[in-house]
């Protein structure tokens, strides 16, 4: 990578020395209108900066002057991982037209960037006066050292001429919208969420009020209109532990839970939104079978789900014969030492598939590293990853761009968000396992469009949060990398679940147990967090 030459993922917020000593508080509206975030891409050779929105600029009363924070990620477009930590010089520069036109003003920063995150004080060189935004419209360059300037210029949308410092509270821009996807009754709980064929997402959950499988298409990227609901099953009280994925067929499978017969049920749909044609099969009633399952496509194309045997507290793993799971499905118990198998996900790692769940008896977070498609033959192989306390719930698995399988999962101890990063592709030997987060259940678990884990979970409180982590093993601490955001405090959030959007941002599907809906948060970004302000 040549010096500078990288992606940019930008936020703009604003600021000013009058208000550095306050500390502002509140969530006003925003000054410049609700419209959706426009999403855009500045190419530069190879070489792309993508914005989140359109970025406002801020004039305050009585001609002071202002500054306009430029917050973003730094990456390299090769790779999609962080440049190296350091300083680099970027020149800003602000036009009265989109090409060409007269500058109107221009700074150099040499701007220190760490895990990729840099943050830049627009105005610290050369003042922003009053007379630059008394008339619109007004466009921000940006050059990353001797690189050619980035175009297209980002447009400044708004220019507020005087806001008061509790005005000042509607500079928090939120970096997620939030949706009630389905409000019809008590529904939401057990969301799982993954991208269809169509690009949209879809969510499957269960209908509390009518015991339900039910099943959310979404209308748009964001889930924020369009979205279509159908119940899939309604044979007994069923719909509990889904887990969704995406078939070579491209449409829909879903495993889950009838607790009315006690079986491991799976849904194949018959189209994207799963609004016609779906097929419904038991695919195992042998005991009391199909908690907490979980569902992926294996190497042979064809479903794989793990799932807990409660009649003998033991892992298993089904293997269906084809795309929709109705004939030639095997079973293998993987795992009978002590109580083990409860809230179990599975991917598929370098050979065959990977199974993180938790050993109730040791208090232990544990790995099954399958030798075949069907976890049957040879046995597979069994490695603790946390015995650290009483820890393993929720746990949630994905293979990393590195390669490496990470999970993140609860530590009841001590009531934190933990991940666990294997050092091989088998998760033979000593992982590192770092906490994240003071509190962290019902987590999930993806890798974002910058190569970066991404985690939603439920916080203290039943809050939702996301944690993006600043490294590929999620080792760097909150404020020297990794982030934490608060997404949602209003109602319950529990049962979370994210998965990355066709237009490469996170999505995340969870039950408010409060007001008993179906909601999805999606982030306006790849970090998912808002505006700054400076204090």
């Amino acid at each position: 990578m040549r010096h500078g030459r990288a992606t940019v993922t930008g936020l703009i917020a604003a600021s000013s020395f009058l208000l550095i000593a306050g500390v502002l508080t509140g969530a006003l509206p925003l000054p410049w209108g609700s419209g959706t975030t426009e999403a855009r891409t500045i190419v530069l050779g190879d070489v792309s900066l993508a914005p989140v929105a359109p970025p406002p600029g801020f004039h305050l009363q009585g001609g002071a002057s202002p500054h306009i924070i430029f917050q973003g990620v730094l990456t390299n477009p090769l790779t999609g991982a962080p440049v190296p930590d350091g300083s680099y010089s970027t020149t800003f520069r602000i036009f009265d037209a989109s090409t060409v036109g007269n500058q109107l003003w221009t700074e150099t920063q040499s701007v220190s960037v760490s895990q990729g995150l840099m943050s830049v004080a627009l105005g610290s060189v050369t003042p922003l006066t009053s007379s630059l935004f008394t008339s619109t419209p007004r466009f921000l360059e940006v050059q990353v050292s001797g690189d050619p300037a980035m175009t297209p210029r980002f447009p400044f949308e708004y220019v507020p001429y005087a806001f008061s410092s509790e005005q000042a509270g509607a500079l928090s821009r939120l970096a997620f919208s939030r949706t009630s996807v389905d409000a019809a009754g008590n529904v939401g709980e057990y969301a799982s969420v993954t991208i269809g064929v169509d690009g949209l997402p879809v969510i499957s959950y269960y209908d509390n009020t009518n015991d339900d499988l039910k099943v959310a298409h979404c209308g748009n990227a964001a889930c924020t209109a369009g979205n279509v609901s159908t119940t899939v099953d309604s044979a007994g009280l069923v719909g509990l532990y889904t887990s969704i994925t995406i078939g070579n067929d491209g449409l829909p499978v879903i495993s889950y839970y009838d607790d009315t017969n006690d079986d491991l049920k799976v849904v194949h749909c018959g189209n994207a939104a799963c609004t016609a044609g779906n097929t419904v099969t038991t695919v195992s009633s042998a005991g009391n079978v199909g908690n907490t399952s979980s569902i992926t496509i294996g190497r042979d194309g064809l479903p794989v789900i793990s799932y807990l045997d409660l009649t003998g507290i033991e892992l298993e793993v089904a293997h269906c014969g084809n795309a929709a799971c109705t004939a030639g499905n095997t079973l293998a118990v993987v795992d009978t030492a002590g109580l083990v198998g409860e809230y179990s996900s599975i991917t598929i790692g370098a050979g065959g598939p990977l199974i993180s769940y938790s050993d109730s008896t040791n208090g232990d977070l544990r790995v099954a590293e399958c030798l075949d498609p069907t976890c049957s033959a040879p046995i597979p192989n069994i490695h603790t990853q946390d015995s650290a306390g009483n820890v393993g719930p929720y746990t949630s698995i994905t293979i990393g761009s590195d390669g490496l399988p990470i999970m993140s999962y609860w530590d009841l101890t001590n009531s934190a968000l933990k991940v666990a990063h294997c050092s091989n592709v088998a998760c033979f030997g000593a992982p590192t396992s770092t906490t994240i987060d003071a509190s962290g259940q019902n987590s999930s678990i993806t890798i974002g469009s910058d190569g970066l884990p991404v985690i939603s979970y439920q916080g203290v409180g039943n809050v939702l949060k996301v944690a993006h982590c600043g490294n590929a093993a999620c080792t760097s601490g909150i404020g020297t990398g990794t982030i934490v955001e608060t997404v949602d405090s209003v109602g319950g959030n529990s049962r979370t679940s994210i998965t990355i959007g066709s237009d490469g941002l996170p999505v995340i599907a969870y039950y408010d147990s409060t007001n008993n809906d179906l909601k999805v948060a999606h982030c306006s970004n790849p970090l998912c967090t808002p505006f700054h302000r400076r204090r």
